[in-house]
């Protein structure tokens, strides 16, 4: 192969459109930058790469390689993480980033005259360009971009209008960097003869059959969910690789059809009928979480005055989610079904993977019991693919964004008040049917950002610490409790039996400075961390109920709880879920409390009895949600 190069005399119409770019980002990023990026894309653009010979296809080939690795390093600019990132790392990192560059510049490099270079610009372009996104969604969310989020990238959409997404400097430079690369290999000129074909099928076939075993090279490195920790210390194209390898459930050691029946013994259905149905109400409140789980917090006004103030008739505690900062749907779904993420990845969305036929839920056995089902967002019913999970959860009627005309907005999140009123809006026009209602409510109000300047009637503000952001979070978390308050008030009123369950679906990610100011530092050990998966939640009946429950449990196990105070038996599921409960009173997709070792421990640290009760949970939700043709009609009847 030979190479020439030389200056390309009729690109000079480059440059004034090189200044034009620089000066629409002036405004953007330092002007020093700017200037270096205008020389280096000019420089770039103007040369001009002549390769022939039999072996010329090989540029492209090369250019794949080096660019497999100047993508590892530019997304890590991007994300501002480079000198955090052991070598050994960016190199396995440019391996994974190498495969799908080949997979595309192999195929196209038998057409004429370099087809593969578009394969490499394409390839290392949509690489950088994720690596940029995960940038802008750790700044949203705090927690990084995962493969789950491409089924979810509708919902964010709706979102983003509330976000202000700042391109930094650094993201500016990796994306020059590319540029230059790309105008300088966009510049070359390739000739060669349409030989040595079958050297390049072979790799082709090669790579096909190679690829797959990079899944079990990578099994013993762990991608790490807290937060940004996985970008940072893998680096993103490695951890997001990572995390792709496991979202690929396999079945669970020891799990057999045979096995399951062996379990449902001592689980037949409970064939008495309840002496009473009361209406049932649960409202999962977006982002309502308690920041006094992190430390001491001292505010101008009282932070939950109503809910601090239930006794007569109410249960409260704290219950694990699974999310951080987003993916609200994974609250939804491990209290609707009792299925844990624990046994899921963590970067799983099973509203958008998991859930495509009935499934069994706690609104199936509530119509098994007569009862009729509503569910209600105030927002588009194609967030989170609710339009359509719901009816396979079991629900008769769900109402969207559309059944919202006239109410109070943050941003352009309605007030809770806007949810309570709708919920009490259904129950009169549900009054005097014959069948009992399960209402199920999610809010929006509380949801990020939390710098919109919105106009509270009581705004609460942290003594000791400044920060906007925070004062607007304590405000909403102040108005979802005044809200509440006033949504009792007027289930005191009803005559019919009403149980309330209100639970958080998750804590925000934009107060991290303000937790580390309430916990005096960084949250290090897994029992700190699991404080920012601890939401509160608050039962509450308008009839006389026991007070007794548990102080901090699990969202998975909350529908038992709901049954029982409402003196409804619990179907065989519930009460495999309240024997498991005994055991391992709390679980999330990052470990469990071990009652044996008085503290959280990962699912891999279980031994003894605890290890025993994990893995039958986990056998009973595969069977459940992955073996659908020998499916448990004991555990999870869809009739």
């Amino acid at each position: 192969m030979k190479l020439s190069l030389s200056i390309h005399k009729n690109r000079i119409l480059l440059l004034p459109a090189l200044l034009a770019l620089a000066l629409g980002l002036w405004l953007v990023v330092p002007p020093v930058f700017c200037a270096g990026a205008v020389l280096c894309l000019a420089a770039a653009g103007l040369i001009r790469i002549r390769a022939t010979g039999r072996h010329a296809w090989l540029l492209p080939a090369l250019a794949a390689c080096a660019a497999s690795f100047m993508t590892v390093v530019l997304v890590q600019i991007a994300n501002e993480t480079i000198r955090l990132v052991p070598v050994w790392k960016l190199l396995l990192g440019a391996v994974c980033a190498l495969l799908p560059m080949l997979l595309l510049y192999l195929p196209l490099s038998f057409l004429p005259k370099g087809g593969g270079k578009p394969a490499v610009l394409i390839a290392s372009g949509l690489l950088l360009f994720l690596g940029v996104v995960n940038a802008f969604t750790y700044a949203a969310r705090g927690t990084g971009m995962s493969p789950a989020d491409f089924s979810a990238a509708g919902t964010a959409l709706n979102v983003v209008g509330n976000y202000h997404l700042v391109f930094t400097p650094w993201m500016y430079l990796a994306v020059t960097a590319w540029a230059a690369c790309a105008l300088a290999l966009a510049g070359a000129e390739i000739e060669t003869p349409p030989r040595r074909r079958g050297f390049r099928l072979a790799a082709l076939v090669l790579l096909l059959v190679l690829a797959p075993t990079l899944r079990f090279a990578l099994r013993p490195i762990r991608s790490l969910p807290w937060g940004r920790e996985g970008a940072v210390n893998n680096g993103f194209l490695l951890n997001f690789t990572l995390e792709l390898n496991e979202l690929l459930v396999t079945k669970p050691a020891g799990y057999s059809p045979a096995r399951v029946r062996e379990a449902e013994a001592g689980f037949a259905a409970d064939e008495s009928a309840p002496e009473s149905l009361p209406t049932i109400i649960v409202v999962m409140n977006e982002a309502f979480s308690d920041p006094r789980v992190y430390g001491e917090l001292e505010t101008d006004v009282p932070l939950m005055p109503v809910i601090d103030g239930l006794t007569e008739n109410t249960v409260k505690g704290y219950a694990l989610v699974s999310v951080y900062g987003g993916t609200t749907p994974n609250s939804e779904y491990e209290f609707l079904t009792g299925n844990s993420l624990a046994f899921f990845s963590a970067f799983d969305i099973p509203f958008m993977q998991r859930v495509s036929a009935p499934v069994y839920s706690l609104t199936r056995y509530l119509a098994s019991l007569g009862y009729s089902s509503y569910a209600t967002h105030p927002m588009p019913g194609s967030n989170w693919r609710r339009e359509a999970v719901y009816p396979l959860l079991g629900f008769d009627e769900i109402a969207f964004d559309e059944a919202y005309t006239d109410y109070r907005a943050r941003a352009d999140y309605p007030f809770d008040d806007a949810v309570f009123d709708k919920l009490l809006e259904e129950l009169d026009a549900r009054q005097g049917a014959e069948s009992p209602d399960f209402l199920f409510a999610v809010t929006v109000q509380n949801h990020s950002p939390y710098t919109t300047g919105c106009s509270f009637d009581e705004p609460v503000h942290m003594l000791g610490y400044d920060s906007e952001a925070a004062d607007e979070y304590l405000s909403c978390v102040h108005e979802s409790d005044a809200a509440f308050g006033r949504f009792l008030e007027a289930l005191r009123q009803r005559e019919e039996p009403v149980i309330v369950l209100m639970y958080g679906d998750h804590h925000p990610s934009e107060t991290d400075a303000f937790i580390a100011h309430l916990h005096g530092g960084a949250l290090n050990t897994l029992d700190e961390r699991e404080k920012r998966y601890a939401v509160p939640y608050v039962l509450w009946a308008n009839f006389d109920i026991s007070e007794e429950g548990p102080a901090c449990t699990s969202i998975n196990y909350l529908s038992s709880l709901v049954l029982e105070k409402a003196g409804l038996p619990l179907p065989p599921w519930n009460r495999f879920l309240e024997q498991t409960r005994q055991i391992i009173p709390a679980i999330n997709a990052y470990g469990y409390y071990s009652q044996t070792a008085g503290r959280f421990l990962t699912t891999e640290e279980a031994e003894g009895a605890e290890a025993a009760a994990l893995q039958e949970y986990e056998l009973l939700q595969y069977n459940a949600v992955f073996d659908k043709k020998n499916r448990s009609e004991v555990f999870f009847p869809l009739g």
